[in-house]
């Protein structure tokens, strides 16, 4: 995979290594409790191996590495078991990764995540792919510097520092690949600007950019 990605990017490509994960993670927000009546926990994202929780710091004892936790609905008789792989503290909050454990077809976390990662209603059409990819922009004759922070095969998200407007068009140079694109949304956030960005899709270069992304999606 590194080295298709080597091919269209360039050598020098800066690579996260988040999407070599078996499954794609979709971002969300529900809440669940841990255990009976353990605490609260706020699911942040998930996938069909696994999920990212954040929770008060209180509750980080109760998730240690390598610990087995239960994660209950109100209204589900039967929890969903999950093995704690990871956990970071911050100074207000814990964040933690589970893998589950066991199936979880036919359960109701099934549900959760068919309707957040893969049911037909969920918002976005395409699965997004994270990435942290530096990447050079182009309007007119202007040029800007931008991170790619995630992928789809029809368009992708970058944080820059240039000013962009909805509506305008672009070029976005990555490594070998360079391809049109038009601005669809722009929000400030912590002194960038970031911006959603639509791919032009009767370009050659841009069904080479797509190929990659569904390399990366399994598509």
């Amino acid at each position: 995979m590194l080295d298709l990605i080597q091919r269209l990017f360039g050598p020098k490509v800066t690579w996260n290594g988040q999407e070599r994960r078996q499954f794609v993670r979709a971002r969300c927000r529900f809440d669940l409790t841990l255990g009976k009546n353990q605490g609260s926990i706020s699911v942040r994202e998930i996938a069909q191996g696994g999920l990212r929780l954040e929770c008060d710091l209180a509750l980080a004892p109760k998730l240690k590495v390598g610990s087995t936790v239960e994660l209950n609905q109100t209204g589900q008789p039967l929890a969903t078991k999950a093995k704690v792989v990871w956990q970071k503290n911050s100074r207000n909050f814990c964040r933690v990764g589970l893998k589950f454990i066991g199936a979880i077809r036919g359960t109701w976390m099934q549900q959760h995540v068919d309707e957040i990662a893969g049911h037909p209603k969920q918002k976005r059409r395409h699965i997004r792919v994270r990435t942290d990819w530096t990447i050079e922009g182009r309007t007119g004759a202007d040029s800007f510097e931008a991170r790619m922070r995630d992928i789809s095969v029809t368009g992708c998200r970058v944080e820059t520092k240039a000013s962009l407007i909805v509506g305008q068009e672009l070029r976005l140079k990555m490594g070998n690949l360079e391809i049109r694109a038009d601005v669809r949304r722009v929000s400030g956030q912590g002194g960038f600007n970031l911006v959603g960005l639509r791919f032009e899709s009767e370009e050659p270069q841009t069904g080479q950019l797509v190929a990659l992304v569904r390399k990366l999606t399994g598509g």
